[in-house]
């Protein structure tokens, strides 16, 4: 048993090849540049468990391996620089990732079946293509990982697989749609087709899918109506549906998903209000046991991939428990009415996105509430009323935008809101005013005032004779000030002369 990953090697040892006992071996992290000497490959013949990820190891891999064959296998060359088709590994291989390399050409046909044990294959983020081979319907995998490659055609149309439980093909260019025999799978839970170019409405054979917990669909060309039969998916914890072309209003029985965390129907055509009952999403009104910045840290083991758009972009998250996010985005369509006030009791909430609507009306106050928000865009709107001050109690928003609505009165302040000076996040309110954007207000402190341009209670004439006056008294301390300097200095230089 060999651990030493993070420690710096440079170099690939030469001296593991007298370490014949070696069934576990962990390299990754270390730093090595450089490829893989044959003699690993071919004579470490105990070895069971090989971890290389995380360096900058490079070659084309052989395709015969001669490591244990008494023990599943768990190999891990991810995140390297390895190169060439990909080879075929050892019959009794349990898991594989090859993830993260420069792996070229079609998957090899024969690999679903001449790994008979292979419970996780791993190839995302290669330079893979060519379609998806059909011995795929005969793997017994558990866990099939094929994101951001070069796959095309369609998925194929299996009924013989009954473990797959994760499917993720994001990022390809498949076409066509969803097959049925994926909801035919008992323990099917996960799956991920994001960004790729799928076609049609949504099929109804998803509702049998009753054990999936994600289904994200974003990035595709989905069209029609969002299906009130999606409300029965009751294990379903991931919803993500975001630009496609699906119109019509927001079903109300998306409500009964109980279970979900995160639901994105972003940058569609959907229009009408949004839906009061989407207040009780239940995890969703659980407040989460670790609090902090869950969004900009890396918590606990490794966990299913899953994009998340905001900040302007999208981000992996593949190291946050799934149980710490909380996401509502329903920005980018042209969602209408007043925001529901019952949206503030789900306090669980990370993100919350409704920009780019037609909403109106007033911020509910007990926004204040959701005190583990850290991301809130509400801009582009047509919001009125004062900027809630209980805002000021959210003491993990790390991003605030308020931008182009038709906010009035002053800018709340203190504890929080005092960090958001950035004037771009209250653009296009005319109304508002503030030290946050350079603009004075009246009134009494405590209560939301607007600028004080064109709202003084003074006449023309009075304004004309209080600035005059104010000009001959600025103009009589400057003199005083300049004859104060003309005694002082003639004073001093006399003396000295003197």
């Amino acid at each position: 048993y060999l651990d030493i990953r993070g420690c710096k090697l440079g170099r690939f040892p030469s001296w593991l090849q007298t370490q014949k006992p070696l069934t576990y071996l962990d390299l990754s992290s270390t730093g090595i540049s450089d490829s893989v000497p044959n003699w690993f490959w071919n004579s470490m013949t105990n070895l069971s468990t090989v971890y290389l990820a995380n360096n900058e190891l490079h070659g084309v891999l052989p395709n015969l391996i001669k490591f244990s064959d008494d023990a599943d296998l768990i190999i891990d060359l991810s995140s390297n620089f390895f190169e060439g088709p990909v080879p075929i590994f050892p019959s009794n291989t349990a898991e594989l990732d090859l993830s993260n390399n420069s792996f070229v050409g079609p998957i090899p046909d024969g690999i679903f079946q001449l790994l008979p044990n292979l419970s996780a294959l791993l190839l995302s983020m290669n330079k893979i293509n060519g379609e998806i081979p059909m011995s795929i319907c005969n793997s017994q995998f558990i866990t099939i990982s094929i994101t951001d490659n070069n796959l095309s055609g369609e998925l194929p149309n299996c009924r013989n697989n009954t473990r797959l439980e994760v499917l993720e093909l994001s990022n390809n260019n498949l076409f066509g749609g969803i097959p049925k025999w994926l909801c035919e799978l008992p323990r099917f839970q996960s799956l991920h087709l994001r960004e790729n170019s799928l076609s049609g409405e949504l099929p109804p054979l998803l509702k049998t899918c009753k054990s999936l917990e994600i289904l994200d669909l974003g990035g595709n060309i989905f069209t029609g109506r969002i299906p009130a039969w999606l409300g029965e998916l009751s294990s379903l914890k991931i919803l993500s549906l975001t630009s496609n072309k699906f119109v019509g209003q927001i079903p109300t029985e998306l409500s009964n998903l109980t279970a979900l965390q995160i639901l994105d129907l972003s940058n569609n055509n959907l229009l009408g209000p949004i839906p009061m009952s989407f207040g009780n999403f239940m995890a969703m009104r659980n407040p989460h046991t670790e609090i902090g910045f869950i969004l900009n840290n890396t918590i606990g083991n490794a966990y299913e991939n899953m994009i998340l758009d905001f900040k302007g972009r999208a981000d992996r998250y593949g190291s946050i428990p799934l149980s710490q996010i909380m996401i509502l985005d329903l920005s980018r369509n042209s969602l209408s009415g007043s925001i529901p006030y019952e949206l503030t009791n789900l306090l669980g909430l990370l993100i919350f996105d409704l920009s780019s609507n037609d909403l109106m009306g007033q911020v509910p106050a007990q926004i204040g509430d959701l005190t583990q928000l850290e991301y809130l865009n509400l801009s582009r709107n047509k919001l009125s009323g004062a900027i809630p001050s209980g805002l000021s109690n959210l003491s993990f928003l790390g991003l605030l935008d308020l931008s182009y609505n038709n906010f009035s009165g002053r800018i709340p302040t203190g504890k929080q809101m005092d960090t958001f000076t950035n004037p771009k996040i209250y653009v296009g309110n005319q109304y508002l005013c503030g030290f946050q954007i350079n603009v004075s207000c009246t009134g009494n402190e405590g209560e939301a005032e607007g600028p004080t341009i064109g709202q003084s209670n003074q006449t023309p004439t009075n304004v004309s004779e209080n600035e005059d006056k104010n000009r001959k008294e600025i103009l009589l301390l400057c003199l005083i000030t300049i004859a104060g300097f003309a005694v002082g200095f003639w004073t001093i230089t006399g003396v000295l002369l003197v």
